[in-house]
């Protein structure tokens, strides 16, 4: 079984920020991978609610995690933001500085969205200077954008590898 620390402690994290307790689907077993929960996590049938969240997490200067060179590891990144009660989803907005397509650019029915890429990494040239935003969507109109929260990721190769 995959070594599931690094996404522990990123739910840690988000717990800390959540002043309601999460209700969350049933834990990983052996008989569900890793992809399959977090789609749990992001999928709107599922029943999850992200509670209240009074900040956006990640915050500004933020370091969130990278991959590594021989891809024997994963990129787990967790945002969350306020509630808006009036929305019925909203568009989450993810980019590094010197990218031109976002790495995220997608429509989530919670306000919380778990990002998971198996083998993937991001380059050191690349890691530093990324920004993400979100907007509430209300009866189909898009809303104001978030402040624009900027982060960076952590040097490649930094966990060991999770193994397999």
């Amino acid at each position: 079984m995959k070594n599931y620390f690094k996404l522990f402690i990123s739910s840690l994290v988000l717990l800390s920020c959540i002043r309601e307790p999460l209700v969350v689907p049933e834990p990983i077993s052996e008989g569900i991978t890793l992809e399959q929960y977090l789609a749990n996590l992001t999928n709107p049938s599922k029943g999850l609610e992200c509670g209240n969240v009074v900040d956006y997490i990640p915050a500004s200067g933020s370091i969130l995690d990278n991959g590594r060179v021989d891809r024997q590891d994963f990129i787990f990144w967790s945002f969350a933001w306020p509630k808006n009660k009036d929305a019925s989803h909203y568009e989450l907005y993810v980019i590094g500085e010197k990218a031109t397509i976002p790495v995220i650019n997608r429509y989530v029915y919670m306000n919380c969205y778990a990002d998971y890429s198996e083998g993937a990494y991001i380059t050191n040239y690349n890691r530093l200077n990324w920004s993400w935003k979100v907007r509430p969507i209300v009866n189909g109109v898009p809303g104001e954008w978030s402040e624009v929260i900027y982060f960076d990721v952590e040097p490649l190769d930094t966990d060991p590898p999770s193994g397999g």
